[in-house]
């Protein structure tokens, strides 16, 4: 095997997969998912806690998540967006790690 392409190809098979996990991740459609845990976050941003102030029928981890990205950014959607791309590219690049 090439050194070049034993060095290069993985890196490239990377890049190609990251690119287009963003690419399916800024062109779908709003889902009732997202919005529902994306919401969450924002209300949870402003002071509120779920359960005590709006009803979340599951664990607050992803909310919780999306509350800190919703003090550092208005941009929240694509803030959440790019966060669920970028999570999916690591799950799976140590995935690739550990089987190979």
């Amino acid at each position: 095997m090439n050194r070049a392409f034993a060095k290069w190809g993985p890196r490239a098979v990377a890049a190609l997969l990251l690119a287009w996990l963003l690419l399916v991740a800024l062109t779908q459609p709003l889902n009732h998912d997202e919005h529902q845990f994306l919401t969450a976050g924002w209300l949870m941003r402003h002071g509120q806690w779920p359960w005590r102030d709006f009803p979340l029928f599951q664990v607050p981890l992803l909310p919780l998540w999306y509350a800190l990205l919703a003090m550092a950014t208005d941009w929240l959607l694509l803030a959440g967006r790019l966060t669920a791309a970028l999570a999916a590219w690591g799950v799976l690049l140590w995935v690739w790690r550990w089987c190979v």
